[in-house]
């Protein structure tokens, strides 16, 4: 899969394993980490893994980040402070009905469940402090499984 093939919408696979990483930093500048992306990317079209570019927003700052599925040496690779020096990565497996179960993954090998990561309109996601786009469609991170309106609409996402 190249960047094109690949995205939340395609991975939706039964029993499968998807991680979302940045390579983006704090300590630089927005053009160093867009030279650092596509370096990246590069890397990962050379060695035909399959991959997405992905914008995203984490802790209300603005990133792009890869979705891949999971292999623990990719989320060693995002974790370790000599290459991506990520916080957090996010680990999603399939679930139901569309849905994604979601797991935020710490450095001290910690694993917070976020919920379930689905998609929503881009009105609702742009009200949350951290979201997903991929392509047309915004993904955030809900406290419940249902895919009934007046559930989502409790945890005020309507």
């Amino acid at each position: 899969m190249s960047n094109n093939q690949a995205g939340v919408q395609n991975h939706s696979q039964p029993n499968k394993k998807f991680i979302i990483y940045s390579v983006f930093r704090n300590n630089r500048s927005y053009e160093e980490n867009i030279k650092h992306l596509k370096g990246h990317r590069d890397f990962l079209e050379i060695g035909e893994q399959p991959h997405k570019i992905l914008l995203g927003v984490y802790k209300s700052e603005e990133e792009f980040s890869i979705i891949r599925p999971y292999e623990k040496y990719i989320l060693e690779a995002a974790l370790d402070k000599k290459r991506f020096s990520q916080e957090s990565v996010l680990i999603l497996e399939t679930y139901k009905h569309g849905l994604y179960k979601a797991k935020l993954h710490f450095k001290n090998n910690k694993e917070e469940d976020i919920g379930y990561f689905r998609c929503v309109s881009k009105e609702i996601a742009e009200k949350q402090d951290s979201y997903t786009i991929d392509g047309d469609n915004y993904y955030i991170c809900t406290k419940s499984d249902s895919v009934m309106s007046d559930d989502l609409q409790k945890e005020g996402l309507k």
